[in-house]
């Protein structure tokens, strides 16, 4: 059963983060997000003493809420991790008003926190199994890590993709880029001056 502390900062986090997506980071008070939720000024400063605090507390639920769904803080190889995007981005549209304040806060501040290093660590652990070079290492566990991230499901909502579709590309796109790591298609192999060249389409005869 949920404490009624614990209903009551939920409730203030879900005032907060409709505010958020309404006005933007700078336009929300206190009072305002109080008000919203039916409760005191300082009901709310009991929770969260002050404003940035009650923005790193949108983050953090954020962040607790993709723990418990299984994401890339846990996963060991990166053959996990389509299905680990899968689990959070269902969870991103579960919660779709709390998960886009987030990623806009974040975004907006280019704050970073425990959990997300976390994550970015698990993914460069699991990259480190392929073998692959120092450099090329690095490179790919910021595409993976990015691919598998908050940032990406929302992008892909906004570019006018539904949920399923938003699951179904980024775990296309991962397991495309594996693939083609395990063909020995690697960063080194490629520069930008020196562009791949298109396969060649099969002619109709």
């Amino acid at each position: 059963m949920t404490s009624k502390a614990g209903s009551t900062r939920d409730r203030i986090l879900a005032a907060l983060a409709e505010i958020v997506l309404e006005g933007g980071l700078s336009d929300f008070s206190v009072q305002g997000v109080a008000d919203r939720c039916g409760i005191t000024h300082r009901t709310v400063y009991r929770h969260f003493p002050t404003r940035e605090s009650m923005l790193d507390g949108l983050v953090q639920q954020m962040s607790d809420a993709m723990a418990a769904a299984g994401g890339a803080a846990q996963v060991a190889t990166v053959d996990e991790l389509p299905h680990a995007v899968s689990r959070n981005f269902a969870m991103f549209t579960d919660h779709e008003a709390l998960a886009k304040a987030a990623v806009r806060f974040s975004v907006g501040t280019a704050t970073e926190n425990r959990d997300r290093r976390q994550r970015t660590d698990a993914v460069s652990a699991a990259v480190a199994k392929l073998g692959l070079s120092d450099g090329d290492a690095r490179l790919v566990t910021g595409v993976l890590r990015h691919l598998s991230s908050s940032r990406t499901w929302l992008l892909l909502r906004e570019a006018g993709l539904d949920a399923a579709d938003t699951t179904a590309a980024a775990g296309w796109a991962i397991e495309a880029l594996v693939a083609s790591i395990r063909d020995g298609l690697v960063p080194s192999t490629t520069t930008a001056s020196e562009p791949i060249e298109p396969t060649p389409s099969k002619q109709k005869k």
